[in-house]
């Protein structure tokens, strides 16, 4: 098996995510499948690939998750989560760390209704996606002064929780450099290709946060001098007018993900969520 035979048999196993895996090692539980490495793979350009299809890994150093599988006898290095399933490689013999596992596993996340009503959004999302909060920092006060206004708080919060990235693999959050770079370019192309709104800094113009796979975008509409008020519009492929939704960027991210009759589509066929954490927007192709 070369690493292109490699990457299709850990795909075909990750999704869909509802078939039962069952490994062929011998005493090795339910719950995962072992992926053969060939032979003399080198570690780099397997992590490399992974990360081509699934993002950012998370290491030992980030925190691996403890609900992968106790069969790599010199311990695991990465893991990637993809719907609910783990992508994880580890060593396969604790006396060589050259000879690689790969495991497609089992990955438990919380169901959509397992989050307080008293828990923040931005929260709300680390629980449903079953995220490890890492530190991104961003020197707000600069990104703020150059876009000329505020930002919502919740933005922030969820930016500095997750990073740059993905939802699902399919709903990619705008980073505020990009945030900054949209509403310059609309800016330009004036009010045509967003009636009834004005793009931003017009009074209640909308400001680009997100897009999705499916080309959708996602703005705020800041016409209140708080944008912990704003709220959020969408538009589609076209020049049709886009739908507003009276409520926040995370609490829309939210309910659209856990919400299965949310009016904004998604994959219906994602019962797991995740966040695939990538390091520069040409990973998120």
């Amino acid at each position: 098996m070369d690493l292109r035979q490699l990457l299709w048999s850990v795909g075909n196993l990750t999704w869909p995510d509802s078939t039962e895996l069952i490994c062929g090692e011998s005493a090795h539980p339910a719950g995962h499948v072992c992926v053969p490495v060939p032979e003399g793979t080198p570690l780099d350009d397997l992590v490399e690939q992974l990360a081509n299809w699934y993002g950012e890994p998370l290491t030992e150093d980030s925190e691996l998750p403890p609900s992968l599988p106790a069969v790599a006898p010199g311990g695991w290095r990465y893991a990637w989560p993809s719907g609910g399933r783990w992508v994880a490689l580890g060593d396969a013999q604790a006396t060589d760390p050259a000879r690689l596992l790969l495991v497609v596993a089992h990955r438990p996340v919380p169901a959509p209704g397992g989050t307080s009503a008293d828990e923040p959004w931005p929260d709300r999302l680390v629980t449903l996606t079953g995220w490890i909060p890492r530190a991104y920092e961003v020197d707000w006060a600069s990104v703020e002064s150059r876009l000329g206004n505020r930002l919502p708080s919740d933005y922030k919060r969820l930016v500095e929780v997750f990073g740059r990235g993905q939802f699902d693999g399919f709903f990619q959050i705008l980073m505020p450099e990009e945030v900054i770079s949209y509403a310059e370019t609309n800016k330009k192309l004036g009010q045509d290709p967003w009636e009834p709104h004005p793009p931003f800094p017009a009074s209640g113009g909308i400001l680009t946060w997100a897009g999705n796979e499916h080309e959708q975008s996602f703005y705020w509409v800041t016409e209140d001098p708080d944008p912990d008020r704003w709220t959020v519009y969408v538009t589609d492929v076209g020049p049709d007018p886009g739908t507003r939704f009276d409520c926040t960027a995370t609490e829309f991210l939210h309910r659209q993900l856990a919400g299965p009759r949310h009016p904004s589509s998604h994959p219906a066929a994602i019962r797991a969520h995740w966040f695939q954490a990538c390091s520069s927007p040409d990973d998120l192709s």
